[in-house]
């Protein structure tokens, strides 16, 4: 087992899988600005390990995550005012989705998981929780909007039960059963110590599969999220033919039938990161049939194929309805010419933007978040 040594969270290798944990035990793992800087270096780490096909994200100590740490907010000097650039930009870089990273990412929450950590369960592909888990969003409780987590979290639960959480504030938290009800979590592990051995143990059965697939896959289903149905179906289609010729798709159907576990490819060699250079936003992807000219100097998430109408002799062709119009006007003759037959060109790039759209970080509290040993608490 590899590790990497930062000073508030660590970063492990067990096979295929990376783990990445905050570790903060003492502060409940809450996000201070050093913690915050060093996520993006160790998510990037991770998902630029070409061994690394899956990434679990957990906690270290009783808490998941709580967000930002309001001890340094209330005496630093600076308080939220220091995190306003960032987040006015939509540049916060501290999750895999913000990071337009591609990799698998397991969330195995444990413990309490307040505020800003529940960016990193609305940010993750595959929520496992701990029987003994609890969510709770105290944002409103300390004077701050409840916005970007939540927003997110809409996406993997039912809109009343975010608000109720965005409203109740810190006084009522959401046990890991009713998380698992409305589908915030696929899973909730009993007894709370097998947390992490499931984590593992769901990572590797991801890691089985073709690394080039998967990241595919990822990408195909997340970016559905920001379509309508007819272009996420056509972003779709443009990865699923961006990984015919692939070696895996050979290595698959022969391992299959040789009974025998396949031999992926490694995506790219050894040392070569598998994202592009920090501080390009996330997730700026053109508009399905955007000019091609708009696609120019653009980074776009893995080998992502987008699909954009071709340009001849310096015009960009006619969309669909376009041509369809256009070709019945020159049947009756009101237009010469020739029909413009349709044309997709896939583009093929290799590096994700990194730094962008995503949800925004908020302040939580941690110092007065409902605990176990406080029966007076209203928040029990």
């Amino acid at each position: 087992m590899n590790r990497s040594q930062y000073e508030t969270v660590e970063v492990e290798r067990r096979g295929h899988v990376g783990w990445l944990f905050f570790n903060r035990p003492a502060q409940r793992n809450a996000m201070n600005s050093v913690m915050r800087a060093e996520l993006r270096q160790a998510w990037t780490e991770l998902a630029g390990d070409p061994l690394v096909r899956v990434i679990v994200n957990a906690g270290r100590g009783a808490s998941f995550q709580t967000g930002v740490d309001v001890i340094e907010l209330a005496t630093d000097g600076l308080g939220m005012e220091r995190y306003r650039e960032s987040v006015e930009r939509f540049d916060l870089g501290f999750t895999s989705w913000q990071l337009g990273l591609d990799v698998p990412v397991i969330a195995a929450v444990n413990g309490v998981c307040a505020g800003g950590g529940l960016h990193f369960v609305a940010d993750a592909d595959i929520v496992l929780a701990a029987s003994d888990a609890s969510f709770t969003d105290p944002h409103v409780s300390v004077g701050q909007a409840s916005t970007m987590e939540t927003i997110a979290l809409m996406r993997k639960m039912p809109a009343e039960a975010v608000l109720r959480m965005a409203l109740t504030g810190r006084h009522e938290r959401m046990s890991a059963a009713r998380a698992y009800e409305l589908g915030l979590v696929s899973e909730v592990v009993d007894p709370p110590e097998r947390l992490h051995e499931a984590a593992q143990q769901l990572a590797e059965k991801i890691a089985r599969n073709s690394p080039a697939a998967l990241r595919a896959t990822k990408r195909a289903l997340w970016g559905a999220l920001e379509h309508g149905l007819t272009d996420a179906c056509r972003a779709g289609a443009a990865e699923l033919t961006s990984l015919w010729g692939h070696p895996d798709q050979t290595e698959g159907p022969a391992a299959f039938a040789e009974k025998r576990e396949p031999r992926w490819k490694a995506e790219l060699p050894a040392g070569e990161p598998r994202r592009p250079a920090l501080g390009q936003r996330a997730h700026s992807f053109p508009e399905v049939g955007a000019p091609r000219a708009q696609l120019h100097g653009v980074r776009l998430v893995g080998q992502l194929a987008v699909q954009v109408p071709a340009r001849r002799r310096g015009q960009q062709r006619l969309g669909q309805p376009e041509r369809d119009g256009r070709r019945r006007r020159q049947l009756r003759g009101q237009v010469p010419g020739r029909r413009v037959k349709p044309v997709v060109l896939h583009r093929r790039v290799d590096q994700a933007p990194v730094g962008g759209l995503g949800p925004a970080e908020l302040a939580a509290e941690q110092q007065q978040l409902p605990r176990p040993d406080r029966p007076d608490d209203p928040g029990e």
